[in-house]
């Protein structure tokens, strides 16, 4: 039964779960349902790897509360030239809504799915609320604003469980 909140933050690029795609044909192999995102196996594998460290079990039926906070790299034409090559352009977005960062649910589909794989999670079905958001990575020299929580200054994501009160 998990009892407090679990916090975990795992570095690397955090990868949406993609739609699962049919390949193959009918017959005696079959076909295969793989994901359309091949970087969402390897990330899977990062945050399993991390979570496996944390040595509470979920409870079936369990109600639980789940936040997510996946930190993005910023593209290098978010930052300037010459002089101000470390420096974030003031016309660039503070947070990412471009079409290329993810969604923030498929963001959380991937990290619920790693919950489940190390038996945080009995079942997904247990998350009553889930919060999750994306952010640049922050740097306190060119971002002195950035009011997200649990942002990171480099890519990753910061998970927080805890039990429903």
């Amino acid at each position: 039964m998990i009892r407090h909140e679990i916090v975990a933050t795992i570095p690397g690029d955090p990868q949406p779960k993609g739609s699962l795609k049919c390949v193959g044909k009918r017959g005696k192999r079959g076909h295969v349902l793989v994901e359309d995102n091949p970087q969402a196996g390897p990330w899977r594998v990062a945050l399993v790897r991390v979570l496996r460290k944390t040595v509470q079990r979920g409870v079936k039926g369990q109600p639980i509360t789940v936040e997510i906070t996946s930190t993005l790299h910023r593209p290098a034409s978010h930052y300037g030239t010459g002089r101000n090559l470390d420096r974030v352009k003031p016309s660039a977005p503070a947070y990412p809504t471009g079409h290329g960062t993810g969604d923030a649910d498929k963001l959380a589909r991937l990290v619920l799915d790693a919950l489940e794989d190390v038996g945080i999670l009995v079942n997904d079905a247990q998350v009553i609320d889930v919060t999750s958001r994306k952010t640049y990575a922050v740097d306190p020299l060119s971002d002195p604003i950035n009011n997200v929580p649990d942002a990171l200054p480099y890519p990753g994501v910061v998970i927080r469980v805890t039990p429903y009160r």
